[in-house]
């Protein structure tokens, strides 16, 4: 469940942090320029794990399926995001988006 959810976090964060880079705030868009490039590896080595369980044995694919069928289930990053106001883009379809490309390549087919 952790690189599910870790995978799903961080893309959130990176589309939040991508879109703040262009803040009129010189020092947050300065912060977020930084955060990006370390939530693009953390967003990276999650999507890559998520990979490797899902297309390795039955029970991590099992696994990997409940995860994100949990996450999907109880929409907590959508929450998140309706909670806090958080509008960076178009990202819960970005995350959307990434599910479903995940789907496509069979991983969790």
């Amino acid at each position: 469940y952790t690189m599910a959810k870790q995978w799903l976090l961080s893309s959130f964060e990176f589309s939040l942090f991508t879109a703040l880079c262009h803040s009129k705030d010189e020092t947050l868009a300065a912060i977020s320029a930084k955060a990006v490039k370390e939530l693009r590896y953390h967003m990276t080595h999650a999507r890559d794990w998520c990979y490797r369980l899902g297309k390795g044995t039955t029970l991590s694919h099992e696994k990997l399926q409940n995860a994100f069928q949990e996450v999907d289930q109880e929409e907590k990053i959508r929450t998140m995001i309706a909670t806090q106001n958080i509008h960076a883009g178009s990202s819960e379809n970005e995350i959307d988006e990434m599910i479903h490309s995940f789907r496509q390549q069979e991983v969790l087919a």
